[in-house]
Order: structure tokens, then C-alpha cells, then sequence
């Protein structure tokens, strides 16, 4: 079953963005950031149902030239007391900026996703970015590298671990200073099984309510060329719920 975002979700969070849009951002930066999330959640391709969401994301500005920024995401549904949807990723990386428009990346990651066959799942990366666009309402930024993985699938006992490249779009538009408009968009390819590479998408709109409080409506899709078997291509995740700033 497929599903798509209401003309009246969509429509309130626009117009909320547009309300917020008139109001001229001061923006002062802050060392420690921290964002989380609570969500309505809709999932598509390997488990279709609807369930909550919770997300949280911290950035630490240790130095003007380095900052540490660390992320939690977890999905969990049941039907009937069974577990349908079951999704974890967190993760951490460092950057360290070479110049104003350069900086270099280091970090690692750990997910699972027992729906979409993946028991668990390691990255290390490492690479470098480059700030393309950088003005008062619109950021934009690649990062290109390497990564390394070892995964462990739903049955089996064996260990895939395979090297791939990291090529990463960033667009960021802000309406005002905690209202904007993000894309992003991710490909890894699998230097070991070239068929096995990775696309993901991800689409977010945040409008703010009042104070650190925002509505935040989000799609991600994420596409695997070689699953395994009895394994679907594509996830889809649709989410709508509260996004609370410090």
C-alpha cells in the first residue's frame, strides 16, 4: 500500500512557513545544539504500517574550526503484539574545517532494520566537503569519501563487509531562522558488488510553532540494488510530528 502526505498536513505546515517566513531571522550561534523529534510515522516497501517515531540530533561546536555532530533515529511498531517495524540508526562524526569552504570528515555509524533484512550494520567514513553555496537563506554542500561496512543479514551467520565510495548533496533554504526547507541526497557505491549499491533520499519541511517548537513533516526513501532475498528495493518512510529546539 502506498501513501502520501494529506493536502491538509501539507498545507498547514506551508502555511506556517509562510507566517514564519515574514519575520527577519537573528540567528547567534549557540556551541552546544540540540534538536529532538517525536513523530507520526508511515512506512512503506518491506513493512507497511503506521507507528511512532522518536529522533534526536546533538551538534557540539568544540572549536571554530572543529565540531562533533552525533544522531539517534528509532521506528518501532506492533500488530497484534508482533513487532512490524523495527528500525534503528545512530551515529557520530567529527569536522574540522581546512578553510571556509573545505573541511574534512571523520565518523562512524551503527543501524539495523530487521524488516529490510539487516540484523546489524557497521560504518566507518571518512572524506571531505565542500561548501558550494553559503549565503544568509541558502546553504548548499557535497562531501565525497569512502566508507566501510560490515553487515550482518537477518539469517545468516556470516559477515559481508565490502568498501564503498560516499558522494552527498546537502540543500538547505531558510524561510527564517528555525523555518526552512532541506534535501539531501546520498550515494554509495558498493566497490565490491557493483549492483549492491545505495540511494537515499531525504525531504523535510520545519515550521516553527512557538519558542524551540516545530512542526516538521519528512520523507525519506532508501533504495538497496542488491537486497537480500525476499528483500523489497525500496523503504519509504512518510513522518509528521513535533520537533522541539533548544
Amino acid at each position: 500500500m502506498r501513501f502520501a502526505p494529506t493536502v491538509l498536513t501539507v498545507s498547514t505546515v506551508v502555511a506556517v512557513v509562510s507566517v514564519a517566513s515574514a519575520q527577519d531571522p537573528a540567528p547567534k550561534e549557540k556551541p552546544v545544539k540540540a534538536t529532538g523529534d517525536l513523530s507520526f510515522v508511515k512506512t512503506g516497501g518491506n513493512t507497511d504500517v503506521l507507528s511512532i517515531g522518536i529522533g534526536e540530533k546533538l551538534t557540539w561546536q568544540l572549536s571554530p574550526r572543529f565540531m562533533v555532530k552525533q544522531q539517534f533515529g528509532w521506528i518501532y511498531g506492533e500488530t497484534d503484539n508482533t513487532p512490524s517495524a523495527n528500525a534503528l540508526l545512530t551515529g557520530i562524526r567529527g569536522e574540522y574545517s581546512l578553510s571556509k569552504r573545505v573541511l574534512a570528515f571523520v565518523g562512524f555509524n551503527y543501524d539495523y532494520n530487521l524488516f529490510a533484512g539487516v540484523k546489524r550494520r557497521f560504518e566507518e567514513f571518512t572524506g571531505l566537503g565542500f561548501v558550494a553555496v553559503d549565503k544568509p537563506r541558502d546553504i548548499l554542500r557535497f562531501d565525497a569519501g569512502v566508507s566501510r561496512f560490515q553487515e550482518w543479514a537477518k539469517y545468516a551467520d556470516t559477515t559481508y563487509t565490502f568498501f564503498a565510495g560516499r558522494l552527498v548533496g546537502d540543500y538547505k533554504h531558510l524561510f527564517a531562522e528555525k523555518a526552512y526547507f532541506q534535501q539531501i541526497v546520498e550515494y554509495l557505491p558498493n566497490f565490491k558488488t557493483s549492483e549492491d549499491y545505495r540511494l537515499n533520499s531525504e525531504t523535510a519541511l520545519v515550521a516553527p510553532l512557538s519558542g524551540g517548537v516545530a512542526i516538521k513533516v519528512g520523507y525519506l526513501v532508501r533504495y538497496r540494488g542488491l537486497p537480500p532475498e525476499g528483500v523489497k528495493k525500496t523503504d519509504t518512510v512518510f513522518r509528521t510530528g513535533i520537533q522541539i529546539t533548544n
